[in-house]
C-alpha cells in the first residue's frame, strides 16, 4: 500500500469537521412538578427571616446527605419524576448538565427554579422508568441568553466546564474523561439510576492486570497510543479479539474485564482477549477516529501486528463510542478481511461536519457503495437528538444489506453511564452472532 504522509497544516481542519454541530433539540425539557419541592418551596416561602432560611436550608440539606441525591417519584406507567437540588450560593442561576438531554450551549431552559429566597435550586424532569445518565451543576457566570443554531464552539462553553461542579449528596459519582484545564481534572460525574434501570457498575471493579506493549504510532500525525493486552484465562490463539478505542476508560475508569469474565461464566459468549487502544486527548482522537481508510488500515495493521504474540489469530472485533463507535462502522465497512464485527455506542454518524464544497464523504457513502462489509451491532440514546434519526438510519442501511447484528435504542442520551451498561452485552451477543456464523 502506498503511504501517504499527512500535511499538518490539514489537522486544523480535520478537527473542526470532526467536531460535532450543534442542532437545537427539536422537543421541549420534560419539566414537571415534584411533591416533595413543592413542599420545600413552601417552607422556605414561610420563612420570616434570613436565620430561619438558613436553618431549614440546613435541614434539607442534612436530609439529602441521608437519603441521597437525586430524588426519584413515582409518575405514570414507564416513567419517574426526577429532581436534581443543588444548594450553593448562584446569584444567575444553577444550569443542569446533562449530556444529550440538556443543551450545554443553550442553557435557558435548564436552569434550576430557586426555592423562595433560599439558596436551593431545583429542577424536576419526567425520564423512563428505566433511564440513565450522569450530570454536574453549574452555577452560571452570567444570566442564561438564548442561542440558536451555532456551531459548537468549546471557547464559549470553557467557563462554564471550568464551574461545573459535582452533586455532593449524590447516591453515585464515576470518573469523568473530560479535562477542565491543564492543571486540574474534571469534577466527577453524578449518577441517576431511575428505579428500574439497569444496576451495571463497572467502576465498582478492580483495574484489570493488562500486558502493556509497545505503543502504536498514529498514522495521522504519529502520536504515540498506548496499547494494552488483557485475556480471559481460557482464550487460546482462536479466542475472538475485542479492540476498545478510548481504552484508558475500559482499562481503568470503566474496567470491563471482570464482567466479561462474570458473562463468560455465564455462558453467554466464550473466552476473549480484549485489547485496549488509548486515545491520547480529544484532539488526537478527532483525527485518528475520524480517519481516511488509509489510516485506519494502517492503525489496524499496527495494533494487529504489536498483539500478535498475545492474542493469536482469532476474529476480530472493533467497539467504540461516539467518535471510536464511528471508527468501529469504519473498519467493518472498510476493512472487512480485517475485522469480522463492529460494535457502535452512539457513533458520531453526522461526521463529517463540513461544509458540502469540500466534497468529504461519510459513513453512510462508503456504506451504501459497498455489500461486503461487515456485520454491526448498533446502539443510540433515544434523547440523542443530535444522532437519534441518524443511527435509525444507519440501522435500515445494514438491515438491507443483512449486516445488522442488532440496533438496540437505550433510554438515554450520549451519556457513560449508559454505555458502561450495556457494553458488556453488546459485547458479547456480538462474539455470539460471530460463534454462530
Amino acid at each position: 500500500m502506498r503511504t501517504v504522509t499527512p500535511d499538518p497544516s490539514d489537522f486544523p481542519a480535520r478537527i473542526r469537521v470532526a467536531t460535532p454541530p450543534h442542532n437545537v433539540r427539536p422537543w421541549p425539557l420534560p419539566v414537571c412538578e415534584s411533591t416533595k419541592v413543592d413542599e420545600w418551596r413552601a417552607q422556605l416561602t414561610a420563612c420570616a427571616d434570613q436565620g430561619e432560611c438558613d436553618a431549614r436550608e440546613a435541614e434539607i440539606a442534612s436530609e439529602l446527605e441521608a437519603s441521597g441525591t437525586p430524588i426519584w417519584e413515582k409518575d405514570a406507567a414507564g416513567s419517574a419524576r426526577v429532581t436534581f437540588i443543588s444548594i450553593q450560593d448562584a446569584p444567575h442561576g444553577v444550569a443542569l448538565q446533562l449530556n444529550r438531554l440538556t443543551d450545554p450551549i443553550d442553557v435557558s431552559d435548564t436552569v434550576m427554579t430557586r426555592l423562595g429566597g433560599s439558596r436551593v435550586h431545583a429542577l424536576t424532569l419526567r425520564v423512563p422508568h428505566d433511564w440513565l445518565g450522569s450530570y454536574l451543576f453549574v452555577p452560571l457566570p452570567e444570566p442564561p441568553t438564548l442561542v440558536l443554531h451555532r456551531g459548537v464552539d468549546l471557547e464559549s462553553v470553557r467557563p462554564m466546564m471550568i464551574a461545573a461542579h459535582s452533586d455532593p449528596y449524590a447516591r453515585e459519582h464515576i470518573h469523568n474523561k473530560l479535562m477542565t484545564s491543564a492543571e486540574s481534572a474534571a469534577p466527577r460525574l453524578a449518577v441517576a439510576r431511575a428505579p428500574q434501570a439497569p444496576t451495571t457498575a463497572l467502576w465498582r471493579d478492580p483495574a484489570p492486570e493488562t500486558h502493556r506493549l509497545d505503543p502504536v504510532n498514529s498514522p495521522a500525525n504519529a502520536t504515540a497510543l498506548p496499547l494494552s493486552v488483557w485475556s480471559h484465562p481460557d482464550a487460546d490463539d482462536g479466542s475472538p479479539v475485542v479492540l476498545l478505542t478510548d481504552g484508558e476508560v475500559w482499562r481503568k475508569q470503566q474496567p470491563i474485564a471482570a464482567e466479561l469474565s462474570r458473562r463468560v461464566s455465564d455462558g453467554e459468549c466464550g473466552p476473549m482477549h480484549v485489547v485496549f487502544l488509548e486515545s491520547a486527548g480529544s484532539s488526537q482522537r478527532q483525527l485518528d477516529y475520524a480517519a481516511t481508510r488509509e489510516e485506519s488500515s494502517r492503525l489496524l495493521d499496527s495494533i494487529r501486528a504489536h498483539a500478535a504474540d498475545r492474542v493469536g489469530n482469532g476474529q476480530w472485533v472493533v467497539a467504540g463510542q461516539s467518535l471510536g463507535g464511528l471508527f468501529a462502522m469504519l473498519c467493518a465497512t472498510r476493512h472487512p478481511d480485517r475485522i469480522a464485527a463492529g460494535v457502535a455506542q452512539s457513533p458520531s454518524l453526522w461526521w463529517p461536519a463540513t461544509p458540502p464544497e469540500q466534497h468529504m464523504t461519510g459513513w453512510f457513502e462508503e456504506r451504501a457503495a459497498t455489500d461486503a462489509g461487515s456485520p454491526i451491532l448498533l446502539e443510540g440514546g433515544i434523547f440523542d437528538w443530535l444522532l437519534t434519526a441518524r443511527t435509525r438510519d444507519a440501522a435500515a442501511l445494514l438491515r438491507a444489506q443483512h449486516a445488522l447484528i442488532d440496533y438496540r435504542e437505550q433510554p438515554a442520551g450520549h451519556d457513560i453511564a449508559q454505555w458502561q451498561a450495556t457494553l458488556p452485552g453488546a459485547i458479547t451477543h456480538t462474539i455470539t452472532h460471530l460463534a454462530k456464523g
